[in-house]
């Protein structure tokens, strides 16, 4: 008995000419919708592409020929996505049209702005990235350095008219000279001013980067610089000065100033305390907690209510304490409060569990100790501010006849640091304890 023959094989024909056949049809095919292709984007008759890749293989590239060839996953013939009223331009092939390049992404299209942007807009875009670099305290500077800046240029506008001179190319040392020797004359100038002479480097060192981004060039070449590093080195040594003595703000300061005036009695008189307290205690520096001015409090770098945790003893603790969350002044903005601070109960007086939980309770009965609410504020809301908290050591040293002319808003970290090293703290455990 002859088997049946095998299904799509005609009798009289052999199964593998049969199988050449079909694949000789398929490769015909593909290759019409490949000249099909390249004559739609301009490329028939081309086989070689101006990289010097063929034309083939780019053709073989999986998302065009994927792309074109797709309805055939589906039953189709190849090509069956052109059927009547479909449109080759929204096949996804970057051929222009309506639908040109959604082949790319996953077939969606990118998102567009409602109205397109003006130069106008997007130079103001521009300005806006630029300034977001810098911190707000370094935006303060950068204006006084500008300002200063123009001061000069306006005193030399009839002996010096051209303060900088444009490089007509890079390395051009004539440019790069006239420009380094007026920074020289804006250096000394600040000098003649009375300016201190770190306030004088750094001055330098903004004005020039923001003079550099405003015009697009760098003012001098660095490698041609030999002067103005000189000049500036040279201002430091001759108007150096003794850093400022300092005192801090000890545990034995809030025990006399308890016996002296009592225990706190209000709102107001209940936050200085738990201030100067945690201040001590967490080695902390105002700037660390509280804003330079009350319309500068940031969520993300001073302290609210939500960064201050309660926690019961533990194995840590022999006594309940807080974990506040900080992030130190002199760190950037991307680290985030990622340090902890712990104020495990103390004494009672200088301890500031005691004071912020004194403190807590008024503010609760006020209703105004919310997670997005400032940690430290007046009876009307206001937050504190590092100014405020500067008097605060001064007004509270003042009291107990301490010179006030070496207090600040670092008294507490400093004092702090004092108690603990003459308890016999470890080095090492006190810069942890510091985050030195």
């Amino acid at each position: 008995m002859i088997p049946p023959l095998p299904a799509g094989v005609s009798a009289g024909i052999s199964p593998t000419r049969s199988a050449a056949a079909a694949a000789a049809a398929t490769r015909a095919r593909e290759a019409s919708i490949e000249a099909e292709v390249l004559e739609q984007r301009g490329d028939d008759g081309a086989k070689w592409r101006g990289d010097g890749k063929d034309g083939r293989r780019w053709w073989g590239a999986p998302r065009f020929k994927a792309s074109y060839t797709f309805g055939a996953q589906q039953g189709e013939p190849r090509g069956g996505a052109q059927e009547a009223g479909a449109p080759r331009d929204e096949l996804g092939l970057g051929i222009k049209g309506v639908a040109a390049g959604e082949a790319r992404g996953g077939g969606k299209r990118r998102k567009r702005a409602a109205a397109p942007p003006t130069a106008a807009r997007l130079k103001a875009v521009v300005a806006e990235l630029a300034a977001a670099a810098y911190a707000p305290s370094t935006k303060r500077a950068i204006t006084a350095a500008m300002g200063a800046w123009e001061d000069f240029r306006a005193m030399m506008a009839e002996e010096r008219p051209v303060l900088l001179k444009v490089p007509s190319f890079a390395g051009d040392m004539e440019a790069s000279l006239h420009n380094e020797t007026s920074l020289m004359l804006f250096a000394a100038w600040m000098i003649e001013q009375g300016l201190a002479a770190s306030t004088v480097g750094t001055y330098m060192s903004l004005t020039k980067t923001n003079l550099g981004m405003m015009y697009g060039w760098a003012l001098t070449c660095r490698e041609l610089e030999m002067r103005l590093p000189k000049l500036l080195k040279g201002i430091r040594r001759m108007h150096k000065r003794i850093r400022k003595k300092r005192l801090g703000w000890r545990a034995v300061y809030e025990k006399k100033l308890r016996a002296l005036i009592g225990e706190p009695r209000n709102e107001d008189a209940k936050t200085q305390t738990a201030i100067r307290c945690t201040l001590r205690q967490g080695l902390l520096r105002g700037a660390d907690v509280v804003p330079e001015r009350a319309n500068l409090l940031d969520p993300e770098r001073h302290s609210l209510v939500r960064d201050l945790e309660h926690f019961e003893a533990s194995q840590h603790f022999d006594q309940p304490y807080f974990r506040l969350s900080v992030l130190p002044a002199k760190k950037g903005e991307q680290q985030g409060k990622d340090e902890y601070v712990y104020l495990p109960k103390g004494n009672g007086i200088t301890d500031a569990y005691t004071a912020i939980v004194s403190m807590r309770e008024e503010r609760m009965a006020r209703g105004t100790w919310q997670d997005d609410a400032p940690l430290w504020t007046t009876t009307h809301g206001v937050t504190w501010t590092v100014a405020e908290v500067r008097g605060l050591f001064k007004a509270s040293g003042k009291a107990l006849g301490i010179d006030t002319t070496f207090l600040g808003a670092h008294c507490g970290r400093i004092g702090g640091a004092t108690d603990l090293f003459a308890e016999g703290c470890d080095a090492v455990l006190l810069q942890m304890q510091g985050r030195w």
